[in-house]
């Protein structure tokens, strides 16, 4: 019975304290801004055009990589503006030098390095200034992952084109349904307001 008081008046003391009002509120609080706000950063960062330089060690992917990367602003201007770098014959090392200083003076905005086992190790290489356009890089991450794919089957006597559509993805529109009208564009209104 002792237990049982010591217990509850430890419990009481504890609660009444500032210092557990204010982790009750902003425990949660901290913790639903940590998981939510960079998914609303993510979905709310302008997209701006990109200037990429491209060396293609396969010689070959290049241009399926350019058409694969055909994304747009809302402008119509092309997000991408893509430059097909060749190694000269300075050697790699020293084209690589001459993009990373191309990159650090704001000529460019990141360069691909596509190396020629891409294909079996599937692995690429993309440098940049800045590391938060994760748009921008997951965009080129795809269209390489297409192009790629593209190679693989041409390998095997397959072609992409005419089986793409087979591999194609689904994309998901989210509808709110609110007295018998439909409403767009207000899942992640929704979403934040009861994850909150």
């Amino acid at each position: 019975m002792k237990l049982l008081k010591v217990a509850k008046r430890e419990y009481l003391e504890r609660v009444k304290k500032k210092s557990f009002l204010i982790g009750t509120i902003l425990g949660p609080l901290l913790m639903a801004t940590m998981v939510v706000l960079p998914g609303l950063l993510f979905e709310l960062s302008p997209e701006t055009q990109e200037n990429i330089a491209v060396v293609d060690r396969t010689v070959s992917l290049y241009g399926d990589f350019e058409r694969a990367l055909s994304d747009t602003l809302e402008n119509g201007s092309p997000m991408f503006l893509l430059r097909r770098v060749e190694v000269g014959g300075a050697g790699f090392d020293e084209t690589k030098k001459q993009l990373g200083y191309e990159v650090e003076s704001d000529v460019l905005d990141g360069y691909l390095v596509i190396p020629e086992d891409v294909s079996e190790e599937g692995k690429a290489t993309f440098y940049g200034k800045r590391a938060g356009n994760l748009k921008a890089y997951e965009r080129i991450e795809r269209a390489l992952s297409h192009a790629v794919i593209g190679k693989r089957l041409a390998a095997e006597g397959m072609d992409y084109d005419s089986i793409s559509h087979m591999i194609k993805g689904v994309k998901v529109e989210a509808l709110r349904l609110k007295k018998g009208e439909e409403k767009k564009g207000e899942f992640m209104l929704v979403y934040l307001t009861s994850f909150i």
